[in-house]
Order: structure tokens, then sequence, then C-alpha cells
């Protein structure tokens, strides 16, 4: 049964067509849609998904009182989410379309009608999952009631940042997200509740499945939580009908279930974190009943009733860590040290506030005063497990970075737990050994073979520049993009994708000038990376971020240089070298767009030319210097204005490719278009990032390819 869960997609992915993309024909739009979801989100606003019949649409409002199941009338501009623009980033458009959105409307849709729908379970359901997170938070209080409610029912919008990053850096993330771990404590509940009322096994079945499919209801049904559920039924059932029950069955049937409804779901990170924690569980418990089986005095230990509950609870949470050990290390690039403890101390605290929550919950409609006093025994439960995540967040080594390690560095590590669990099961030892000895050789073949690797990166980071270069064992950065005004391009652009490339280090960051859309992002990308050494422009400019960004390099960087005309640096094959300003024209530029490093890289036939913001007056003194500007591939000065790129120094280039840098629809009107034909009747082919999104230059096999994210 499991090998179906993994071949099915195959099969059946060619079965599945997906809706036709929607197009904007006119904008603004008046949209019409039944409410088919309601979400409340982080900044107070309210997410609604529309379905108009044919196509389902999120609208975004502060608040339209509305429920499941009404009529809303909109006006409003239509927003076509957005493709993966670099590599390594979050992709919004390939998210939406995976859960059947084609568009966005933002809060400036108007509402024009509001009509009020007619009674549906989805209705009911939310209106009591409302009625049951307003009663814990406004019962349990401040500052724990908002996490009660997403402990419970899964609703974390008015849960603090700082306590979701806390419990994502203890890898205890997973308790927020309403999955398997929650509707086992709701079973243990429905379970109690069935044996003190001695119910028969016909109705203890009905009873139970009722109770999960009403939990599924209230906490808004979405897909975890449903194969949680429908795994303990299918557990419930067979207790019921007293057949031998088989949990790897349960878990295969399963995952071939909900992917024959969408296979699509084998890529989802939830589903495989949920299918991969309960498959860890079953693994190592499997190993330890054999471990214990064999071993007597461990089997003597084990009729102790507090070492059994202990030493359960140490492998159902090792087992779950292993299970989740690939997706994690490789989608968040770091293991969380602590994770182990963590787990195994604040779990049983979390089953303890859901079973006392729902407690809370129901028994409020009958006795607000009992329900009052379990609430304040959720907000002591919630106080320990703050402190107690607050002493484990404090020791030291938190976290160990991945980021440097490949796929197949992470599977190769992923197979050696998995043989480390499975030692102590003599048929395995001899075939894990070959397996072992065989990935090792694989493992030295693939680094004595491995090619070479050059590219070069021009990034998409809007109306600024920032362009990432690196071969096997180098990497230098040139500009990090903006920072300001609600966006910080180092940290939702650059440190994303530095990570996707396992890049922990930066040999050497070059930044050409100090405006803000050049050297923004390098603030955050310093408290994240180490980096080697920063060439800056002598000049005389000052801001708030160029100070905050040199006070930082003082403590963080090894080296801080202003280099000079001539000056070459060499990083195995790649040679750059400096070819403007010296420090007296660099302090006497009144535009510090003037004062732009500019550099060539040479590696091994290719040369590469990176012009900064370097406008007109910077390019008629390198063309006077008789600087060597004959290059493959240059990026062009000042996103490609009007005010660079003259005549004489295009000429000068002769380049192949060149690349803008400019950000989509901008207010500069960058790039001009008459700067844009003469470099193509230069000869050169011209990318833009505004058009092309993140465009890399590759050197395969000693030719040069380019490759944009976007045709």
């Amino acid at each position: 049964m499991p090998i179906l869960v993994f071949t099915l997609p195959i099969l059946t992915l060619s079965l599945q067509h997906d809706l036709p993309e929607f197009k904007v024909e006119t904008n603004p739009n008046l949209l019409m849609g039944t409410v088919e979801k309601i979400k409340s989100k982080p900044d107070g606003s309210t997410q609604i998904t529309l379905n108009t019949g044919v196509w389902k649409f999120l609208l975004y409002k502060d608040s339209l009182h509305c429920l499941p199941g009404d009529t809303l009338v909109i006006h409003g501009m239509i927003n076509i989410p957005k493709s993966l623009r670099n590599r390594g980033g979050f992709d919004w458009k390939a998210y939406l379309h995976s859960v059947g959105i084609q568009g966005v409307m933002y809060k400036d849709a108007r509402l024009i009608e509001h009509r009020q729908g007619e009674w549906s379970v989805p209705r009911f359901f939310y209106q009591i999952r409302h009625h049951i997170k307003t009663a814990l938070i406004t019962q349990v209080g401040e500052p724990y009631g908002s996490l009660a409610a997403g402990l419970l029912l899964g609703e974390k919008s008015g849960i603090k940042p700082e306590m979701k990053e806390k419990f994502r850096r203890l890898g205890i993330i997973h308790i927020l997200a309403v999955s398997g771990l929650h509707v086992g404590f709701v079973l243990m509940v429905f379970t109690i509740i069935s044996k003190i009322f001695v119910l028969p096994p016909p109705y203890r079945f009905l009873f139970t499945a009722s109770g999960l499919l009403f939990y599924l209801g209230i906490t808004g049904g979405s897909v975890s939580v449903m194969r949680a559920v429908t795994m303990a039924i299918l557990y419930e059932y067979g207790k019921y009908r007293q057949k031998e029950i088989s949990p790897w069955n349960i878990v295969g049937f399963t995952g071939f279930l909900f992917l024959l409804i969408n296979p699509l779901q084998l890529f989802s990170l939830s589903f495989q974190l949920s299918f991969g924690a309960v498959a860890g569980i079953l693994f190592l418990l499997h190993q330890y009943t054999g471990l214990y089986e064999r071993w007597s005095r461990l089997n003597q230990w084990r009729q102790y009733k507090l070492f059994r509950i202990v030493a359960d609870g140490i492998i159902v949470s090792m087992g779950a860590q292993l299970g989740t050990f690939l997706p994690i290390a490789y989608v968040f690039g770091e293991i969380p040290v602590w994770a182990f403890a963590a787990n195994i101390l604040v779990i049983p605290l979390a089953g303890f506030v859901v079973i006392t929550g729902i407690i809370s919950a129901f028994i409020n409609p009958i006795s607000p005063f009992v329900s009052e006093i379990y609430a304040q025994t959720v907000w002591g439960e919630l106080f320990i497990m703050d402190r107690l995540t607050a002493h484990l967040q404090s020791l030291p080594y938190p976290q160990i970075s991945v980021t440097a390690l490949t796929l197949f560095w992470l599977v190769f590590i992923f197979l050696i737990l998995i043989i480390i669990g499975t030692v102590g099961i003599p048929r395995y030892k001899k075939r894990l050994l070959i397996s072992f000895l065989c990935l090792t050789n694989v493992l030295v073949w693939r680094e004595s073979l491995q090619k070479e690797n050059f590219s070069v990166t021009f990034i998409d980071v809007g109306q600024g520049d920032a362009c990432l270069i690196r071969d096997n064992h180098h990497n230098i950065l040139i500009d990090a993009g903006n920072a300001g005004f609600g966006r910080d391009y180092g940290k939702t652009v650059i440190l994303p994708l530095l990570k996707h490339e396992g890049i922990t280090e930066v040999d050497l960051a070059i930044m050409t000038h100090p405006h803000a859309d050049h050297i923004g992002g390098f603030e955050s990308v310093m408290k994240n990376k180490y980096i080697k050494e920063i060439w800056d422009t002598p000049n005389h400019f000052q801001s708030g971020i160029y100070n905050r960004i040199k006070a930082n390099a003082e403590t963080s960087v090894t080296h801080y240089h202003h280099p000079q005309p001539g000056d070459s640096y060499r990083l195995g094959d790649m040679v750059i070298t400096m070819l403007y300003p010296d420090s007296t024209i660099a302090r006497m530029m009144h535009n510090v767009n003037n004062a732009s490093i500019v550099i060539r890289l040479d590696y091994k036939d290719h040369s590469f030319l990176f012009m900064g913001d370097a406008e007109i007056h910077a390019e008629r003194l390198i063309v006077a210097m008789g600087q060597h500007l004959d290059a493959d591939v240059v990026k062009i000065g000042h996103h490609g204005s009007a005010t660079s790129s003259i005549q004489s120094f295009v000429g000068a280039v002769s380049a192949e490719v060149a690349v803008v840098s400019a950000g989509e629809n901008n207010r500069y009107g960058h790039p001009s278009e008459k700067i844009i034909h003469r470099w193509e009747d230069a000869g050169t082919q011209v990318y833009r990032t505004d058009q092309n999104g993140a465009v890399t230059l590759n050197v395969i096999d000693g030719k040069l390819n380019v490759v944009p994210v976007l045709k």
C-alpha cells in the first residue's frame, strides 16, 4: 500500500487538467461570488475566498461581517498573482493556483451588494468556531488567549510574531497547525467519555467518529485535519470490528485516498510533514519493539508504567523528528538542536491545553462559571509553556544551519539516520552495510567528477540592483536591493536565494554606491550571513541605513576596503578588476551615481562589466581613460535610464548580452526605450529584470548560456 502513495501521482497527474488561466479583460472589474471561506489575518484584515462558480478569488477587507454562503458583489482591481521571479523565493502564484485561486482583490475594493445566505454546514461550523474563539480569547485573557485559540482551533492570526518565531526556532511550530497531534488528543477525550458512560461498541464508534467530524468542522476543515481525522476514524473502525490493525495500512490507504483526490498534495510541505511524522513514529516504534523483545533487561524495565510512558514519549518524539528531517532541512535550511527536548516537554502541555480548552468551550453554554475556571487553567498551562520555551530558547546553539548542504547530502544524512534507527535488527545489518558502502562510493565519485559551476545572476529586486556571482567555491554579491517603505529585498529575496544556493558566507560584497536601492538589503544580509570583505566607494554621502551598514561592517566584516582603479582580486578562476572611480573623483562628485564602483570580472574566456548607477559623466571619463571596456556581458548603468549608455560607451563595450535591472511598472519609466534600442542596434541582446525576472548567465562547457526566470 505505501508504494501506491508514491506511484499514484505519476499515474494520475496526466489525468488532471487545471482550469484555463484567468485573464483580466477589464480592470477594475465587477465581481459577484459566494463566500466560501473566511480567515482572519495577523494585520486585522479578513481574507475571504469568493467562488464565482467558475473561478475563485481572494478578497482582503478590514471587515465585511459576512458568513460562508453569503453572496457579495465587489467592484475593484483584480490582481493576477505573479510568477516566481527569483530562485529560492516563495511562489505565490503556484501556491494560489494549487488551492484554486485565480486572482486577488485588496482592501481598496468596494462592496456593492451583500446578500445573506441560507443555513449550510460550513456556515453552521463557522459560527460555532467564531463563538469558541471569542470565548477562549476573552476568558483566558492576555497574553495567552490568542495562543489558546491557535492550539485548539489552528487560529493563528492573533498570536504574537515573537511567539511564533520562538516556536519555529525550537522546532515545535507544528503545535500551532491543527493536525494529527491535536486529533489524537481529541480522540483521547471522546474515548474516555465513551468509557465513562459505558457505551456499547457500535455506539462508542459512532460517538467518537461524530466527535472527530465535529472537531474537523470547528477547525475549518483544513486538509491536514481531514487526513488526521480519516486515519483516526479508520483506526476506531478497526477496533470496533475487532480486526488486526496495521497502522501502515491505515497511513497508506489515507495517503492513497487524498492523493487520488489531488495528486499534487505529494509536493505539499503539509502533506510531507504530516505523513512523514507518522511514518517516522511507526518506524521507530517498530524498531524499539524489536529491541526490547530481544533485551530481557529492557523488557523488565518496560513492565513499569512510568518507564513505559517516558520511553514511548521519547521514541515518538524521535520518530517525528526523523520522519520530518528531510523536508524541514531542505525547506528551512536549519535543524533545531533542542527540538527533541522541546517536543518531549511541550507536547504533553499542548495536550493538556487542547483537552482543557475543549472542556471550557463545551461547558461554557451550560455553566460560564465552570468554563471560566477551566479557561484560567488553560492560562496557567500556557504560562508554564511560555516560560519553558523561553528557557529552552536561551540555551546555546539553538539551531544547526544546513543551507550549505545540497539535497544529495541531506538525503545521505537521512539514510544514515535510518541506518542508525535499524541497527538493532540483525537481519538488516548486512544489507544496510552494503547500502552505506554504495552511498559512500557514490559520494566519493560525485565529488571527484564535479563539473565547473560558474554563474552570474542578476537578481530581480524591483527598482534596485543586486547581482550574485559564484563558482564552485566562491561567492560575490554586488549590491543587495532596497530596504524601506515596508520592503526589505535583502530579507525577502537575497537571503532566500543564498539559502537556496546553499551559500553560508560571501567572499566579497561590493556596494557600488550608497543609494538605498543598491545597499539597503545589505543590512539584513550582514545579520544572517558572514561577509569576508566589503568594497565601498569613498564619498561624503550620509543616510541612516548607510551609516548603520558601515557601523555593522566594523564589527562583523573581516575587511572593509575602498579600492582604487587597477586593484584586482582573484577568487579561483575569477579575476575582479576595479576600473572606476579613484578616491579624488568619487569625493568630488555631487551626483553620487557618478561615484559608482565600476568593475570588470574575467572568468576564463568570458568577461563581464558592472556599471552600478554610473551615468553619462562617469561613462565619458571611463571611455576617456582608455579602460579595457570590451566585454561579453554588461550590466547597463542606472537601470537603463536616458542618463546613461552614451553611444561611445556602447560602442567601446560591444557586448553580446546586456542586462537592465529595473522594477516592473516603476514610476521612473526605466528603462528608456531609446537606450534599449541603442544597445540592440549595436548587436546586443538585452534582458530586463522587469520583464524576465532574475537573469542567470552560466558557463557550461566553455559556452555562455542565458537563463531568464521568465521567458
